[in-house]
Formats: C-alpha cells, structure tokens, sequence
C-alpha cells in the first residue's frame, strides 16, 4: 500500500512490492527468524492495479507457509520467482515445508477462494498447486495488457 498509495504512480515493480511484503511477513511471523524469504528471477514493471492482485495473492500463499508449512521444523525457505513474459507473466512461490494434499484443502477455504478469485478475475491467470513431503510449489500467470 505504501508504494501504490504514492501520487503518479501508475506503473511499479512488482519485485519492489514483494520484497516490502516479504520484510513485513519476515517482521510480524512468530518464525521470522528461521525463515527465509529470498526473491528471484526478473524485475517487471506492472500496472498498480495488477501489482495489488499480484500482492494479495502473494501475501495469502506466503501466509500459508508460514503458517503450514514449517510446523516440524526449526527452519525452512520461501522463494518467490518471478519470470517476465511477452503477454503473460509467471510468478512461483515455493517452500521447502512439510507439503500437504492439495485435494484436502476444505472446499470453504476463504484464502484460497480469494487466491482462485483474484488470478482468475482480476488477473486473467490461472494456477497450480503442486505439493509433497519436500515442500509446496504455487505457479500463477497473469495477463500483462
């Protein structure tokens, strides 16, 4: 919000973004200290309307991390990797956690209703969920217009 909310501002990097909300989750998590959150790949300039979908999706799939994924251990590592495309962009946010079954997530699940919401409406993307004993994998595209 911060740097969304600065005046003229119509375009901005969305690695600039995540790396403000990864420093924020970083701060408030109760695990801050044995998780790292590394950003990778391509800077990538957005409109501020698609930056603020790519952030709330972001932010919900950093949150289940840290709050899932790393239950049976003292550390663990998030990386977001972002890849620039002609049309399309790709983000990935992987973490080297417990995994789960993406099938038994409950139907009713708000954060994952808003996460399917936000890619498919506002971002004109769609996602997948690949997880097992060594970690989660969410990959989104979104359109660039």
């Amino acid at each position: 919000h911060e740097i969304l909310a600065q005046n003229g501002i119509d375009d901005v990097d969305i690695k600039t973004i995540l790396n403000k909300i990864s420093d924020n989750m970083v701060q408030i998590s109760k695990k801050s200290n044995v998780i790292d959150i590394e950003i990778l790949g391509d800077s990538l300039s957005v409109r501020s309307d698609i930056a603020t979908s790519i952030a709330l999706v972001v932010n919900e799939l950093l949150q289940n991390s840290i709050q899932y994924a790393f239950t049976d251990s003292d550390n663990g590592k998030i990386e977001i990797i972002i890849k620039k495309g002609d049309k399309y962009s790709n983000i990935t946010v992987v973490d080297n956690g417990i995994g789960f079954d993406p099938n038994s997530v409950r139907p009713g699940s708000l954060g994952m209703k808003i996460v399917d919401s936000i890619i498919k409406d506002k971002l004109k993307g769609c996602y997948t969920i690949e997880s097992n004993s060594l970690g989660t994998r969410t990959n989104f595209d979104f359109y660039q217009q």
